[in-house]
C-alpha cells in the first residue's frame, strides 16, 4: 500500500513538474513574441482578401484604412498579423499588395508580419514576392506546386510596358487565339497607359503626397478552373474622379441628366461607351474602349471594372451588371476573365 502511495505522489510530483516547464516554455516565447514585437504597431488582416462581396469588401477597406490611419500619426514601424488570413482573391490581393507597396515607397516603412496559417496562402505570399515586401520569412513547401499557387505571377512598374504583358502571354501562344492575345495585349498596355495619363493627374485624397513622376501600376494573372485571370490595379483618382476632368462637357451634360442617379458604377458605364463611341469614329483604340474590348474574342469570358465605389461587369454578349458599393477602394482595378481551351488543359496533364 505505501508503494502504491509513494508511486502515485512520484507521478503527480512529474505531471506537475512536465506542467511547470510547459509553462515557462510558453511564457517564454510570450515574452520573446512581445520582444521581437516591441516599438510596432499591430494591425490584424481579415479572414478573406476579396472586393467583389459586400461584407468581404468592407473589412479588407477596413484592414487598409487602418494601416493609412497608424502612417498619418507618423507610425512607421507596423506589425501586420496576417496568420487568421484563409483565402486570397486575385482582386484582394493586388488591392493589399499594392497598398502597403505604395505606403513602404513613399513613407520608407518598416513593416514585418505574421505568416498566414494557411498553407497555400503562405506559398501565395511567397510566389507573387509578397513575403518579401512584409518581411515575411517562408520557407517552401509541397503546396508551392499546386495549380492555384504556381500560376500566379505578378509585376509593377510605373511605365507603359509591353514586356511585362509579353511575359504572361507567352505561356498560352499556340493555345489561344492569336487575336484574343493581341487583345489582351492591347488592353494590359492601355491600361498601363490610362494609369500613366489620367488616374495620378490629382493627389488620390489619402494625406499622401509623392512627387510628380511616381504613377506605379500592378498586375497580377492567375490560371484557375479552366480560365486566365488578369488583374490590373492603379491607385489614382479612379474614373468617376477623372471623368469630369477629361470629359467636361459630357460629364456636365451626364449630371444634368442623371443628378444623384449618377452613381461610380454609371460613371464607368458612360465613361466605357464614350470612349466606344469615340473608338468607332477614329477608327482607332482609346482609353476603356480597348480595355472592354478583350472580351469580344473569347467564349464564356468577362471583364470587371472596380472603380471608386463602382462596379461595372461586361459578359460576353454585351450583358452590362452595374453595382455600388458603400465603400471607395480609391483607385481602379480591372480583372479581364477568359476561357482556356481543352488543348491547354490537357497539354499541362500531359
Amino acid at each position: 500500500m505505501k508503494i502504491t502511495d509513494f508511486s502515485r505522489r512520484e507521478y503527480l510530483r512529474r505531471a506537475s513538474l512536465r506542467e511547470m516547464r510547459k509553462r515557462e516554455k510558453s511564457n517564454s516565447k510570450a515574452i520573446a513574441k512581445r520582444e521581437q514585437r516591441s516599438g510596432f504597431f499591430e494591425i490584424k488582416c481579415p479572414r478573406t482578401l476579396r472586393l467583389t462581396a459586400v461584407d468581404a469588401r468592407k473589412k479588407v477597406i477596413s484592414f487598409v484604412d487602418s494601416i493609412h490611419r497608424h502612417v498619418d500619426k507618423g507610425r512607421k514601424r507596423l506589425w501586420i498579423d496576417f496568420s487568421g488570413l484563409e483565402k486570397v482573391y486575385a482582386e484582394g490581393m493586388i488591392f493589399v499588395y499594392a497598398e502597403i507597396s505604395r505606403l513602404n515607397n513613399v513613407k520608407k516603412l518598416d513593416v514585418r508580419s505574421t505568416p498566414p496559417k494557411d498553407k497555400v496562402v503562405r506559398q501565395v505570399f511567397n510566389k507573387i514576392g509578397f513575403s518579401k515586401l512584409i518581411k515575411c520569412s517562408i520557407k517552401r513547401t509541397p503546396e508551392s506546386n499546386r495549380d492555384d499557387v504556381a500560376t500566379w505571377f505578378c509585376a509593377s512598374g510605373e511605365e507603359v510596358e509591353g514586356e511585362k504583358c509579353k511575359n504572361i502571354l507567352e505561356k498560352y501562344q499556340g493555345h489561344i487565339a492569336t487575336s484574343l492575345s493581341r487583345d489582351l495585349f492591347t488592353g494590359m498596355t492601355e491600361a498601363m497607359t490610362n494609369a500613366r495619363q489620367h488616374a495620378y493627374i490629382k493627389e488620390r485624397g489619402d494625406n499622401l503626397i509623392h512627387t510628380d513622376y511616381y504613377k506605379p501600376w500592378w498586375m497580377f494573372s492567375q490560371e484557375i478552373n479552366g480560365k486566365l485571370k488578369v488583374v490590373f490595379c492603379d491607385l489614382g483618382l479612379g474614373i468617376p474622379n477623372t471623368l469630369p476632368i477629361s470629359h467636361p462637357g459630357f460629364f456636365k451634360s451626364l449630371l444634368r441628366q442623371l443628378g444623384k442617379d449618377l452613381t461610380d458604377s454609371r460613371a464607368i458605364e458612360e465613361a466605357v461607351t464614350i470612349t466606344r463611341s469615340r473608338t468607332e469614329q477614329s477608327h482607332r483604340g482609346k482609353g476603356l474602349s480597348q480595355i472592354v474590348a478583350t472580351i469580344d474574342n473569347s467564349e464564356e469570358s468577362d471583364i470587371i471594372i472596380l472603380s471608386n465605389k463602382g462596379s461595372y461587369r461586361l459578359a460576353k454578349g454585351g450583358d452590362v451588371r452595374l453595382f455600388d458599393f458603400s465603400t471607395s477602394i480609391k483607385g481602379t482595378i480591372v480583372c479581364w476573365q477568359v476561357s482556356l481551351p481543352d488543348s491547354f488543359t490537357s497539354a499541362k496533364a500531359a
